[in-house]
């Protein structure tokens, strides 16, 4: 979503090679290799849909969202979360109907849950 801020800042690609190497032990043979990775500071949009069937689960399945985003931001994406590759923060979520008609109480209740999952 800010691929031109980052070009501006003089980034050739939205991607990044970093070159490892680990050495077998036994054999003392070095084993390199490359790992390729998103930039950091890259944004990415990301668009939810729920399709609301049961009124009685909506803020149930709402919580259970929000804590696993919550979750999410304090473990990684894909792998070498260890090295701090993967992490995520979501910001400025929003919760709108986009079709048909959801009570505006639980839609209030809705932002909140969202609101307060993704704050850390």
């Amino acid at each position: 979503d800010n691929e031109q801020e980052l070009r501006d800042a003089g980034l050739q690609s939205m991607t990044e090679v970093k070159f490892e190497n680990s050495i077998n032990r036994a054999t003392a043979i070095a084993n390199p290799r490359q790992i390729e990775r998103v930039v950091r500071g890259s944004v990415f949009r990301l668009d939810l849909i729920y399709e609301l069937e049961n009124m009685d689960e909506f803020l149930e399945d709402m919580e259970t969202l929000g804590e696993g985003m919550k979750l999410l931001q304090f473990d990684y994406l894909g792998g070498s979360g260890s090295r701090g590759y993967g992490k995520i923060r979501f910001e400025a979520l929003e919760a709108d109907v986009v079709v048909g008609q959801v009570d505006d109480d639980a839609m209030t209740k809705c932002r909140e849950i969202l609101t307060k999952a993704v704050e850390i």
